[in-house]
């Protein structure tokens, strides 16, 4: 057990030193197979600890004394904190590691150890062993603190910051209402939230709606940081029922008349602050510490890792020791490839993180996912928005779907698959997953049915419905979860959710395309997608979507019609403006229109065929003419494409219908162009009898005359009079003054 604080290391003085409370406990399972062998603190975010993060937020917030509480993994934790920077004689932090007790079960147990040891001498900062934060957290205390100075009955500042609904750090499954009263901002009521059971009301009792001025939000992220006084462990203490912060605690002091006390928000306009709770949330942070949004703590200045990073433009960073990279090799933006790691030809990254000493074989692609230490990926491999645990395996061909979760130490045979959402850990004895091994594939939880018979008291935000909104690569499309998304959507969600490919739907309706919610539609879209949002070089999103298809097995007709839909998606519809219209249809066809000739090579009359039909069943039909100019423009089609296209059967439709009014408007176009051909066929037929007379009179030219002497046979005109040449200077005089008039 460390000493009590005494509030003067370094010279500090007492009313000087800032405590924080460190709680490295996670109380579940959502990062298993990960934690199986090292706590969730531990897990290497961008190639440092997510505990390293946490110290290096409170350094900046202006934090003297940091007390981590955990009870899994202990001697793990005190000799990562033993051998970090924050052990040294310079370090700005003082740490105490302290072991709770095997009875810890949650939050409260830990604040409540908390509480029986003594340590705590002032305001404190509590938080969790899982933060990324560059916010002024000091700022919040001297706030605090002067709340305190006026009312001693106020024990907590919560740090929340305004953030839509749906932002990657505030997933579905984990939100909350916060009531406050609008002019103090102190907080009157808290509900958490979770995405399955829906919540369509908040509960708020009549007193509250009696207040002059309540201001209820749902649009607030709770950072997990908070300020408290020293009667937050007492309180714990006196309230055994206390089990988790916000929901239990929090809630109690609300709506307690007995206790008294109050709870603030503090609102962080400023800066950037979140927790990693969850596999999604783990991806989003991360995303945000490459995108430069937790700047000072950056890669390559401030790594709490202690490693050199060159930052590159698209937000690329590389270590400055041993990385390896092949001349054809391709790292895409938003990635970070760690010390020794090796790219051999032709493998691509992007969107991800390599840890140390990783080699990514030839042809291999690896997309928003994140790997750690030492961990081999064979030629060929495909890995989706996954996290792979530390000397992962995976040999030639495996391909690893969105959302898996791979354990340390896991083999992975060659050509194997590894279905979407898959939680995979070594298991002694076992050689490796595939050929029939069946290994050691954990059962998810959020993959187990719901038992009507559990205990009612059951935490709603564990439950497996809801878990599925809190992991990385989305909720999916099981059964489930396809009623309650159409229960959120109404007769919409029916319409425009498409669960699997149907070839005869497509040709009744080529939109569906867009909306097929199989793994091929989803993936293919989202590559679309990015390749608009991220300026997508046209070459890699072909060479992606290709690669995409046979890994997936998928038809070729359909990507062709997907990206066909996908580029007359794009074209915005200007209504009464022709001019406007052509241009419009002309910067997605310079954009886009080499993406549908690669893909569709060959090809290229079908998907004629298909424009003709995607502009006929939606209000796009305005815009096809505009569209096939511009891509005849463009050397996309060619007249010959045009007329084979218009001579199908099917291209021209019944009479009057939409399909026969495109068609009508394909033939005005070969009218046009054939009008323009003979012209420019009478062009070229005048030029050559001109060329022709040009060589026939320099092969025959006239005889010159010498001495300003006609041509012999030619008879001089006769010599002028004296009064003759008057006059036609007298014209000549006269023509200029009426030029000058």
């Amino acid at each position: 057990m460390p000493p009590k604080s005494t509030g003067k290391e370094k010279g500090v003085d007492k009313e000087e030193v800032l405590q924080a409370v460190v709680i490295a406990e996670s109380f579940n399972q959502r990062f298993a197979p990960l934690t199986a062998n090292k706590p969730r603190c531990l897990l290497p975010m961008c190639n440092a600890p997510l505990l390293d993060w946490t110290f290096e937020s409170l350094s900046v917030a202006g934090v003297h004394e940091v007390f981590v509480m955990c009870q899994s993994h202990f001697e793990s934790i005190e000799q990562a904190i033993q051998k970090s920077k924050w052990s040294q004689s310079a370090s700005p932090l003082k740490i105490h590691a302290m072991k709770l007790p095997t009875s810890t079960q949650s939050f409260g147990d830990a604040l409540r150890f908390v509480d029986s040891q003594s340590i705590i001498t002032n305001d404190f900062v509590l938080v969790s062993g899982d933060m990324v934060c560059n916010v002024k957290i000091d700022e919040m205390v001297k706030a605090h603190k002067a709340r305190r100075k006026l009312d001693h009955e106020v024990i907590m500042t919560v740090l929340v910051k305004e953030a839509a609904v749906g932002h990657r750090t505030r997933p579905k499954g984990e939100t909350a209402i916060f009531t406050l009263d609008a002019e103090s901002r102190q907080l009157l009521h808290y509900e958490g939230v979770p995405a399955v059971p829906k919540v369509s009301n908040a509960t708020i009792s009549r007193a509250l709606l009696k207040e002059a001025e309540l201001d209820i939000r749902y649009d607030l992220i709770d950072c997990g940081i908070d300020v408290c006084s020293v009667d937050v462990p007492i309180i714990f203490s006196d309230n055994f029922h206390e089990n988790d912060l916000r929901r239990d605690f929090v809630t109690d002091v609300l709506t307690s008349e007995i206790l008294g006390k109050k709870i603030y928000c503090h609102f962080a306009d400023d800066g950037y602050a979140a927790r990693v709770r969850d596999s999604m949330t783990y991806a989003a942070v991360s995303r945000d510490i490459l995108g430069r949004w937790c700047f000072p703590l950056v890669p390559d200045d401030n790594h709490p890792g202690g490693h050199q990073y060159e930052h590159l433009p698209g937000n690329r960073y590389l270590a400055k020791d041993k990385v390896v990279l092949s001349r054809n090799c391709k790292i895409g933006n938003n990635t970070l490839i760690g010390p020794g790691s090796r790219l051999n030809d032709t493998a691509r990254v992007e969107g991800s993180v390599l840890g140390e000493n990783c080699t990514i074989e030839g042809g291999a692609m690896i997309r928003n996912s994140y790997l750690w230490n030492n961990v081999h990926i064979g030629a060929g491999c495909i890995i989706k928005e996954s996290i792979l645990g530390a000397g992962v395996i995976l040999e030639t061909g495996t391909v690893v779907e969105r959302g898996c979760l791979i354990g340390e130490g896991v083999v992975v045979k060659a050509h194997s698959r590894v279905i979407e959402f898959s939680r995979i850990a070594k298991r002694n004895g076992d050689q490796g997953l595939g050929d029939g091994d069946g290994g050691y594939l954990l059962d998810d939880a959020t993959q187990q049915e719901e038992d009507p018979d559990s205990d009612e008291d059951a935490d709603p935000f564990e439950s497996a419905a809801n878990l599925r909104y809190l992991r990385l690569g989305g909720i999916g499309k099981e059964e489930s979860e396809s009623e309650t998304e159409a229960d959120d959507s109404g007769s919409e969600g029916e319409t425009n959710v498409h669960p699997a490919f149907d070839p005869m739907e497509l040709d009744r309706d080529p939109w569906c395309s867009l909306k097929w919610q199989d793994e091929f539609g989803r993936e293919a879209y989202q590559t679309l997608k990015r390749g608009v949002d991220e300026h997508l070089d046209v070459d890699n999103v072909a060479l992606e979507l290709t690669t995409l298809r046979m890994a997936s097995n998928a038809d070729p007709g359909r990507l062709k019609v997907m990206v066909v839909a996908f580029m007359l998606e794009q074209i915005k519809i200007v209504e009464g403006n022709v001019a406007g219209q052509k241009k419009a249809a002309m910067d997605v066809v310079e954009r886009w229109g080499e993406l549908v000739a690669s893909i569709c090579r060959g090809e290229m009359i079908q998907a004629l065929w298909r424009l003709q039909q995607l502009c006929s069943l939606s209000a796009y039909q305005s815009v096809f003419g505009a569209v096939v100019s511009a891509c005849y423009m463009e050397e996309v089609i060619n007249e010959d494409t045009i007329k084979k296209w218009h001579a199908l059967p099917e291209s021209k439709g019944a009479e009057g219908s939409n399909m026969n009014k495109l068609w009508k408007i394909g033939q005005s176009m070969l009218a046009a162009l054939a009008q323009d051909s003979d012209d420019e066929e009478s062009e070229e037929e005048e030029d050559e009898d001109e060329s022709e007379e040009e060589a026939s009179a320099d092969e025959n030219p006239a005889p010159k005359a010498k001495s300003g002497n006609p041509p012999t046979g030619a008879k001089a005109p006769p010599p002028k009079s004296e009064e003759e040449e008057d006059d036609d200077e007298d014209d000549d005089d006269e023509d200029d003054e009426e030029e000058e008039e």
